[in-house]
């Protein structure tokens, strides 16, 4: 589960404070003083605090802004001339695997950067979970009925939880590894903390309609900054700069 465990959290200023609450986190099995809101809150603290945890989870903020217009575009003109506008046509009567593919390199990109591949994990991992076994003939049904179901603000609430969620694994997961006991353990502590996380992030967008939203352009990019500082602003909580 989670990214690969080939990166870790840098060795100086806040990570090695970092790197200690996680490990002992591991050692209690979740069960003991550290809990998974302490380690979030000591994380985003080592990030600068909200707005600069916000600044630089660049990938993540792109591929929303884009997750968001992208699903716009279904909205108001079906998935076909959604595609076919974004450049995507020959994914057009694809399989789900070909379209989530396909997707991802456009709403994230390549993946040749850190940030890149961790937004490209939790956009796999996303679309994954919404097309399930459906074939070519249900990838529109199952788009407007995700957001249907979840509602646009839902939608990106998931991307962004999966998100914040891998990008702080990739800091801290051989300290999970390091800390438990075997890998089932381990498992059962990220999903532990992705848990906390999702518990904790909410997007209940009433201040625009989000159907009408130019996602790409200034006010889209502004309000998507501010969902990310609310959200790693909950997970701050008391040590909020």
């Amino acid at each position: 589960m989670g990214t690969s465990s080939s990166y870790s959290a840098p060795t100086k200023g806040p990570w090695p404070a970092v790197k200690r609450v996680v490990t002992y986190f591991a050692k209690q099995s979740g069960t003991g003083t550290i809990t998974p809101a302490q380690v979030t809150r000591t994380y985003v603290n080592a990030l600068g605090g909200k707005k600069s945890a916000a600044a630089s989870a660049t990938a993540g903020r792109t591929a929303v802004q884009r997750l968001g217009s992208f699903l716009t575009g279904i909205l108001s003109v079906g998935l076909t001339q959604t595609l076919e506008d974004a450049g995507l046509s020959f994914l057009i009567g694809k399989d789900a695997i070909t379209v989530i593919s396909g997707l991802v390199d456009y709403l994230v990109g390549p993946g040749s950067t850190i940030e890149e591949s961790v937004a490209r994990e939790a956009m796999v991992g996303v679309l994954e979970s919404m097309f399930g076994n459906a074939d070519e003939n249900q990838i529109e049904e199952v788009f407007s009925r995700s957001i249907d179901e979840n509602g646009l603000d839902g939608l990106l609430e998931r991307f962004t939880v999966e998100y914040i969620f891998t990008r702080m694994l990739q800091k801290i997961q051989k300290q999970i590894e390091s800390g438990a006991i075997n890998t089932k353990q381990a498992v059962a502590l990220e999903r532990m903390i992705r848990n906390y996380i999702k518990e904790q992030v909410s997007f209940k967008i009433t201040s625009v309609d989000l159907h009408k939203l130019n996602f790409m352009g200034k006010e889209g990019s502004d309000l998507i900054v501010s969902l990310f500082e609310d959200a790693y602003g909950v997970l701050l909580s008391e040590m909020e700069a």
